[in-house]
């Protein structure tokens, strides 16, 4: 069975119950085993990204699917590409097959690791969090959220949620999880691959 691996933001005080979960029940119904990865609140996120992308690259198995959410997406992407080991370790890459970005506080043009067959980041132009973010010179977040993914990679496919394509409309950083309606048009959506 295909797994997913669901990895929430970093405000969520109850780790992804309230949010990224919400979207378990689509990948259930398109055969994926549903895998939860927590990290909790924190309120100062810069400091903890590096450990939790060595544990989520840890707890990766070949073929495994990533959708994350906002700091979530951060910590994928560094879980994607090799992260510098202790002496004793050896080097290691998580061995994703796909990313799912939703709302990506990632720069613009972050690389992903080279394994990684395919990324989707979901983003809407509206998404006032990502864009402040990406203000700050030498923080860890960036305005992918808002603008989507820049750079060359072909891998990545962009889904703007404002986009005429979509007969329901996302606007903001949470509408699309906590919003029933848009939630149930979205969910099948993200999952499929387009």
């Amino acid at each position: 069975m295909r797994r997913v691996i669901l990895v929430h933001g970093f405000a969520s005080p109850f780790s992804g119950r309230y949010d990224i979960d919400r979207l378990a029940p689509f990948w259930t119904a398109a055969g994926y085993e549903v895998v939860q990865f927590d990290y909790g609140f924190r309120l100062f996120v810069s400091l903890g990204n590096d450990k939790w992308a060595k544990r989520l690259a840890d707890m990766a198995e070949p073929g495994d699917t990533v959708c994350a959410h906002s700091n979530g997406c951060l910590v994928a992407q560094k879980a994607s590409l090799r992260w510098v080991a202790p002496a004793n370790e050896a080097l290691r890459k998580a061995p994703f097959d796909r990313l799912v970005f939703l709302c990506p506080a990632l720069d613009s043009d972050a690389p992903i690791g080279d394994q990684v067959r395919r990324v989707d980041v979901w983003y809407a132009p509206h998404d006032l969090p990502v864009r402040i973010g990406g203000l700050f010179p030498k923080h860890p977040w960036g305005p992918m959220g808002a603008v989507g993914y820049t750079g060359p990679d072909r891998r990545v496919v962009n889904h703007n949620r404002e986009s005429f394509q979509y007969s329901i409309k996302s606007y903001t950083h949470l509408d699309l999880l906590y919003d029933r309606s848009k939630l149930n048009y979205f969910g099948p959506l993200i999952v499929a691959e387009s």
